[in-house]
């Protein structure tokens, strides 16, 4: 009943105002960055101020190249007053230097559409990582008002697995982790940071999240990980940085982070709270809902929900210990950089007063890492799923080892197959020692 009465309102406001049947608005995509010879795709954002849409055709062309069209199909429809991002594909670009993108929607649902055309830089380089969002929550289950940090999580866990590092960090309920260190400064709950800046659980978050994967960045971050025991509790890390500049020695630190999917539990401190849902307090049906997601239903209809949750924090090893070392040592541009740890002892990881691992599911893990500089100011981050126990692999490389395996990557930090190479420059990591050799 409560969200039928939400819905009517909505649909009587478009009425009155007189909004069109199809009415779409871009913003701008920024700065794209670019590899010469590599397929390229980027976001943009889209306002809808009309009916759903389903299906948006744009008209793009990059610098001065004729006109194309791509059919983009959004993640979920998008409601009328909501915002979403639209990935674009465009052609490989065969030299370096910089163009501007221009793109317009010129059909919405299968209909002619005169959009404004909205322009975007690319800067196009032999090396170039781009950025991948960052997008941090700070929240518990206790907290009426952090279902809008739930929204925008699991709305960017659903939509775009694969294109964004999200780390959920709780407090006061059964997934806070003692010893967990803050990488951010929070006041309150839920408190959400995009690439370690605050922003607000909006219309617009996640489509600004998603554009930000547009940027080009300064390091390229390749993540690898594993169980380290059948057991699954010990876990190889190795990190590879490969700048795009010569690094000095300090400049930068890795931050790592064991993180955690499809947790969930029987205990009412696993319920999460939503004052959304209670029609006795202020920011219930009648309040601001956040924004418009299909995934707020279960909000508005609920005081309390069992739910499962993801991305969730269960160990780090952000500050500079003992037995990890954070700093980024010196650095030729292009040349991998990299970093290895052994977590030990995850499985001991338990729920507040109880005795369950916070682990529930192995195979559901991810191992991320964020750069920062000296300032603690975001750089770049990636993230790779943690691979299952293998007994006969190499699980680590003992320093100065003679025997240790030759590992190959292009200038573009790719790891590549040692016994084709073509001719060209690659970097070769032998245990702790990297070189250079010219293939001709």
């Amino acid at each position: 009943m409560k969200k039928s009465l939400l819905f009517a309102f909505l649909a009587g406001a478009t009425a009155l105002s007189g909004t069109a049947a199809v009415k779409v608005t871009l913003t701008k995509p920024g700065t794209i960055g670019a590899q010469v010879n590599e397929p390229c795709s980027f976001f943009v954002s889209l306002r809808n101020q009309g009916d759903e849409v389903t299906k948006v055709k744009f008209g793009v062309t990059v610098g001065a190249g004729e006109e194309f069209f791509v059919d983009v199909e959004p993640a979920i429809p998008v409601a009328t007053g909501a915002y979403a991002p639209f990935e674009i594909a465009i052609p490989a670009q065969t030299e370096e230097g910089s163009t501007v993108v221009a793109v317009r929607p010129v059909e919405v649902n299968g209909e002619e559409y005169a959009g404004k055309t909205v322009n975007g830089n690319l800067e196009v380089k032999e090396f170039s990582p781009r950025v991948i969002p960052l997008m941090e929550d700070y929240t518990g289950t206790w907290c009426g008002f952090c279902p809008q940090g739930f929204v925008v999580m699991e709305r960017l866990h659903q939509s775009y697995p694969d294109k964004a590092l999200l780390i959920a960090y709780h407090n006061g309920d059964p997934m806070a982790v003692s010893g967990l260190y803050s990488p951010s400064s929070v006041s309150g709950y839920p408190s959400l940071f995009l690439n370690r800046s605050s922003v607000n659980a909006a219309g617009n978050t996640v489509a600004n999240a998603m554009v930000k994967s547009n940027e080009p960045a300064d390091v390229l971050v390749n993540v690898d990980a594993s169980w380290a025991d059948a057991d699954n509790c010990d876990m190889n890390t190795k990190v590879t940085l490969t700048f795009t500049k010569e690094v000095v020695e300090g400049d930068y630190r890795v931050q790592i982070f064991v993180i955690a999917d499809d947790l969930t539990g029987t205990t009412s401190s696993w319920k999460q709270h939503s004052y959304y849902g209670d029609p006795t307090n202020s920011y219930g049906v009648y309040g601001k809902p956040g924004f418009i997601d299909p995934l707020w239903d279960q909000f508005i209809e609920n005081e309390w929900l069992n739910l499962v949750f993801n991305d969730v924090c269960v160990a780090d090893q952000i500050k500079t210990r003992k037995d990890y070392d954070a700093s980024v040592p010196y650095a030729e541009a292009k040349t991998p950089v990299v970093k290895e740890y052994l977590y030990k002892n995850l499985n001991k990881v338990n729920e507040s007063g109880g005795n369950t691992p916070i682990i529930q599911h192995p195979d559901k893990v991810k191992l991320g890492a964020v750069v920062v500089d000296k300032q603690n100011k975001f750089v770049n981050c990636g993230f790779a799923k943690v691979q299952a126990y293998n007994p006969g692999s190499v699980n680590t490389v003992t320093d100065g080892d003679a025997n240790a395996p030759k590992e190959y990557y292009n200038l573009q930090g790719v790891k590549v197959n040692g016994e084709n190479l073509t001719p060209g420059i690659y970097i070769v990591r032998q245990g702790r020692k990297v070189s250079k050799i010219a293939v001709r």
